[in-house]
């Protein structure tokens, strides 16, 4: 006996997996859906939907094509992830936490007489 799956009336809402195309060897023209977008940027589909919303521009451009559906160009996608990739920071400077950490002498060293 075999079950069958029962679909999600919300459908998917989750962060997809990895794509299983070569998304560098799409022109910058083709269209993706959100759930491949969803794939390529390792974001959920939810987020996606969320930046949509926004009432601020998003810097992630999507299309609206015939039937309302929602659609994402992947010079567009190029063009937020080259934005958005994090950039180098400078290490922290290791300060003490306290007060009492900053007087205290090592103890490799002798307090000056």
């Amino acid at each position: 006996m075999t079950t069958a799956h029962k679909r999600d009336r919300h459908g998917f809402r989750g962060v997809p997996p990895p794509p299983v195309f070569d998304f560098d060897a799409l022109p910058d023209g083709a269209l993706l859906n959100e759930y491949e977008t969803a794939a390529v940027g390792r974001w959920s589909t939810n987020t996606l939907a969320a930046w949509r919303l926004r009432k601020a521009p998003h810097r992630l451009r999507w299309v609206v094509i015939g039937g309302g559906r929602v659609r994402y160009r992947v010079g567009d996608v190029r063009a937020y992830l080259a934005d958005a990739a994090p950039t180098k920071r400078k290490p922290a400077k290791h300060e003490p936490r306290s007060r009492a950490t900053a007087d205290a002498v090592p103890a490799t060293q002798e307090p000056a007489r």
